[in-house]
């Protein structure tokens, strides 16, 4: 509920800018490039959860927010808010992190948060019979046909890399976040590939946009 209301208000917050698609605009509701982010460093370290807040187009949003809340109110009941919070921030960095590691950007929009709750589903509703009314192998077959799709047609149009971070981030909570076993190990696990996560986007030298970022940071600073 908080992450869609999240994305309402920015959203209307943006369209209520003078040019919502300048990046004047989305810099100001918390936005970054890939080049402001490998050259500002742990500056701008927080667009890569506000990024997942924002969206330009009123059909994004729309299509964004149907699937969050879709799958999230069969979710929450069976984690609970905070855990629930610890999934939604989770998917959002890792898939942010993982977008602009092989795109050198970030992204713009929630779906690497819907596949992180996929991913979740994917995994958790052999434990919870529940959940298979949401996630059923129809919809399974429906969202993997899209995903793998996406990466073929749309390969740079759409943030395909947020989804491949926000579905493995999903999967590997989808195991770890439910179980009464040795919960504190497994959350301090989940925190380890979201660091990691954060490091593969934060640190790319295979990229020649992040040679760039780090020479223009270093030459600014003498």
């Amino acid at each position: 509920m908080i992450a869609c209301t999240t994305m309402v208000v920015l959203f209307v917050g943006l369209r209520l800018t003078f040019n919502p698609s300048s990046e004047t605009a989305l810099n100001h509701w918390g936005y970054r490039s890939g080049f402001e982010i490998w050259s500002g460093g742990l500056r701008y370290l927080y667009s890569l959860l506000t990024s997942n807040f924002l969206h330009e187009a009123p059909w994004h949003v729309a299509l964004n927010l149907a699937v969050i809340w879709m799958l999230g109110r069969a979710i929450e009941p069976i984690l609970g808010i905070m855990r629930m919070a610890w999934l939604i921030l989770g998917s959002a960095l890792v898939s942010s992190a993982v977008q602009l590691a092989i795109f050198g950007n970030t992204g713009i929009g929630g779906s690497g948060i819907a596949f992180g709750l996929f991913g979740f589903g994917l995994v958790a509703r052999r434990r919870f019979p529940q959940l298979k009314l949401v996630f059923s192998e129809r919809f399974i077959v429906a969202w993997l046909t899209w995903f793998g799709a996406a990466w073929v047609i749309l390969t740079h149009q759409i943030a395909n890399g947020g989804h491949l971070g926000g579905l493995v981030f999903g999967l590997c909570a989808g195991g770890a976040l439910p179980s009464k076993k040795r919960p504190i190990a497994k959350n301090v696990a989940l925190a380890a590939v979201v660091v990691l996560a954060v490091g593969f986007g934060m640190i790319c030298p295979w990229s020649a946009a992040w040679w760039s970022a780090i020479g223009f940071g270093a030459h600014s600073k003498g």
